[in-house]
């Protein structure tokens, strides 16, 4: 999982650089599709995908869980990737 979060950070940080500053912490939900990563800075999930080039499944670049039962490890991961620079 992390490895995904690391891709998606990595895609970023070519396409958006200064992203992580644009990004609200406290209202960070990687399952909520007006607070996840892509959102927040986008617009919306799929303006997302667009923007970054990314056809069909997200998952790949962590920008969404797999299940329900990854959700809480992914979001404490992309929350750690986002603190990476701005702290």
């Amino acid at each position: 999982m992390k490895e995904r979060v690391n891709k998606g950070a990595a895609l970023l940080d070519e396409k958006h650089p200064g992203w992580r500053e644009k990004i609200n912490i406290d209202k960070f939900d990687i399952d909520h599709c007006n607070f996840c990563v892509l959102c927040q800075l986008y617009g919306s999930y799929f303006n997302g995908l667009n923007q970054l080039n990314i056809t069909g499944d997200a998952t790949g670049h962590g920008f969404c869980p797999t299940d329900k039962d990854e959700i809480k490890a992914l979001n404490d991961m992309w929350i750690e990737e986002i603190k990476v620079d701005i702290l």
